[in-house]
């Protein structure tokens, strides 16, 4: 798994296009909440690479002049793409229903997630979200 991190603003001084040579397999936002639009929002973007293997983007994207986040993962397999999720995850980079939602698509149009998705799918994202806040609460003196 290799990991290119870039920070953009939005008057353009960093210019990141990236260009992949495969297939779309999902994409994923938090744009909208309740039908209105947010000022600060996550992209989830998964491909799947012509050679074999995957790339992961996340976006912290806004409509503010504040600086943006790109952050481009270049997995070996679903497993490597799992772990990059998941560590973006406890390091609070990536929401975790968003990473959930992603997951879920990415089974559905592609083989190699299934077997991941069988296992995740056992977990209620709400249910695993809240238990981490109580953990949380109860470890605060």
């Amino acid at each position: 798994m290799t990991t290119y991190t870039y920070n953009t603003n939005r008057t353009g001084t960093i210019d990141l296009k990236v260009e992949v040579n495969g297939q779309l397999i999902a994409t994923v936002d938090d744009r909208l909440v309740a039908g209105r639009e947010k000022a600060r929002w996550q992209e989830l973007t998964l491909y799947r690479l012509l050679r074999g293997g995957y790339v992961l983007q996340f976006e912290e994207l806004t409509t503010r002049d504040e600086p943006e986040f790109v952050s481009v993962v270049v997995c070996d397999d679903a497993q490597d793409v799992l772990d990059a999720l998941t560590e973006a995850d406890e390091a609070d980079e990536v929401d975790f229903v968003l990473a959930y939602e992603l997951l879920k698509i990415a089974a559905q149009r592609h083989i190699s997630f299934r077997e991941i998705w069988d296992e995740i799918a056992k977990l209620n994202p709400w249910d695993v979200f809240y238990s981490l806040e109580d953990d949380a609460e109860t470890a605060q003196p």
